[in-house]
């Protein structure tokens, strides 16, 4: 079967996913999409504004056959790591396409550069530079001159890592890049309008089907109010310890003291992040660093497994049931229910616990929705 694979946040969908699922539809005919979402976290370390069901139902009336879930504790990672447990999961799910957007639609630039970046004297230049106190994109950059251009922007960046991990695990996956439409309006503007209570705005860079589901929730208090994540976020870092800071992921090169001194010296969540970014600090990693504090995440936690030991389905359409019986069949263990999980001490159980507290409290929604919410089928549960 031909299967393909999507990766995706959707926070919230818009008319450039819209574009992107039925582009790569029409450019591989596929007999299935797997759409592969992010929870209640973005790969940045923000929650993201809808509930991972409201997003699932936007991409199944998308075009979406299947929506899957990728764990918070894969996709708070930087991008490599992000990217390869993606890419495994969809390889695990039985994926033989993969699509992604980027600003370069050019495989072969992109297909080059992540070449270059897995040579071992491109590592080691990368290794280098960051060691002098240069960020990740930009030591790549040094490490690469002659791909500056390519480099930078992040969405080229994700592509690039999405080739690296292709490569990595020596999956056989057809690739499609699709150029982004620049003239659409983006996922971090549309939240600015909608923050700024400018729903008309919004609408006009949504399909209607997802803006009405997103006044919905808007209308009813059930989205991400960022003030009270980083309020709870703020109070637990306050607490940590020198010794609780050195054990969180990239907590070194004298961070812990950096982190633990600019925590105290701030009253309040932006206010820290803004201390904490510098030229060598990008706000991405810091955001991720202070979310895998709040969370509990340590080096060693996410050292375990590149990927996630089973595929969590969140939503299937009503008419692609077969579709459960397929992914059923792969090696890799199907979710369905996480109150039917019995290893609820495994780490990234406990941390998709934490992580949707957190989200809950602020969208005012019960803490028990993560049990007892079942797989998003055509805007019904199954």
């Amino acid at each position: 079967m031909r299967v393909l694979g999507l990766l995706a946040e959707y926070n919230p969908f818009h008319l450039g996913h819209l574009y992107h699922l039925e582009e790569a539809r029409r450019r591989t005919d596929p007999e299935a999409v797997v759409v592969l979402m992010t929870t209640v976290m973005t790969q940045r370390g923000d929650y993201s504004l809808l509930s991972p069901w409201d997003r699932t139902w936007m991409a199944l009336r998308g075009g979406a056959d299947v929506v899957l879930a990728l764990p918070v504790l894969w996709t708070l990672r930087d991008a490599e790591h992000y990217a390869l447990a993606a890419v495994a999961t969809l390889v695990g799910a039985g994926c033989t396409d993969l699509s992604f957007g980027a600003e370069c639609d050019d495989f072969k630039r992109l297909k080059d550069t992540a070449e270059k970046l897995l040579e071992a004297k491109t590592r080691k230049a990368v290794y280098e530079a960051m060691s002098n106190g240069m960020s990740y994109p930009r030591a790549v950059c040094h490490a690469l001159p002659e791909s500056k251009e390519i480099l930078s922007s992040p969405n080229n960046i994700l592509a690039i890592e999405y080739l690296k991990a292709v490569m990595r695990l020596g999956a056989k996956m057809n690739v499609t890049v699709i150029k982004r439409k620049s003239e659409l309006m983006s996922a971090s503007i549309l939240r600015q309008t909608v923050l700024q209570d400018n729903m008309a705005c919004a609408s006009a860079g949504m399909p209607p089907f997802a803006y009405q589901r997103l006044k919905q929730r808007i209308d009813n208090g059930e989205y991400c109010h960022q003030a009270v994540t980083d309020g709870a976020m703020f109070c637990r870092l306050r607490t940590y310890s020198t010794e609780e800071w050195e054990n969180v992921p990239g907590g070194h090169e004298g961070l812990p003291h950096l982190l633990q001194k600019k925590t105290m010296e701030s009253c309040s969540m932006a206010e820290l992040r803004s201390k904490l970014v510098s030229a060598r600090y990008p706000a991405s990693r810091m955001n991720r660093l202070c979310t895998h504090a709040a969370l509990g995440i340590t080096e060693n936690d996410l050292e375990d497994q590149i990927a996630p030991p089973l595929l969590w389905v969140m939503g299937v359409r009503d008419d692609r049931r077969d579709l459960l019986s397929f992914l059923s069949g792969r090696n890799t263990p199907l979710l369905t229910s996480m109150a039917a999980y019995p290893h609820r001490k495994e780490k990234w159980f406990e941390t998709e616990r934490k992580a949707w507290e957190l989200w809950s409290c602020s969208a005012s929604m019960p803490g028990a929705k993560l049990f007892t919410t079942g797989v998003v089928r055509d805007g019904a549960l199954l």
